[in-house]
């Protein structure tokens, strides 16, 4: 069975259907804490957020996800397991490209 994060994303970037988005977050969030990335909801609520089309505030959790994904040990995989994701929503938000992320350049170095 998929994940609830790994259904908000597609629900909110393959959809989107922010209803069913934004149901999940809530789910999870009533769950409590991630289990190992307590920021790790960020990068869904960002998500949800450009679902709803609140793309000023999608854009600001989208680089606090990123912030602190520079600042955690597991950089690397984060950013590699949800590229897909981070590719889409930069797109749809117009933000720069992966090559101009500092995210994206700290991964590639490790």
């Amino acid at each position: 069975m998929m994940g609830c994060a790994a259904l908000i994303l597609l629900h909110s970037l393959c959809g989107p259907d922010a209803t069913r988005a934004r149901a999940c977050l809530e789910e999870e969030a009533a769950a409590g804490p991630h289990g190992t990335h307590p920021f790790y909801p960020r990068l869904a609520e960002a998500a949800v957020l450009f679902a709803e089309g609140r793309e000023t505030e999608a854009r600001a959790a989208l680089t606090q996800w990123e912030e602190e994904s520079l600042a955690s040990e597991c950089r690397a995989e984060l950013i590699v397991g949800n590229l897909w994701a981070l590719e889409r929503l930069r797109a749809a938000l117009g933000m720069p490209g992966p090559e101009s992320q500092p995210v994206v350049q700290s991964v590639q170095s490790v």
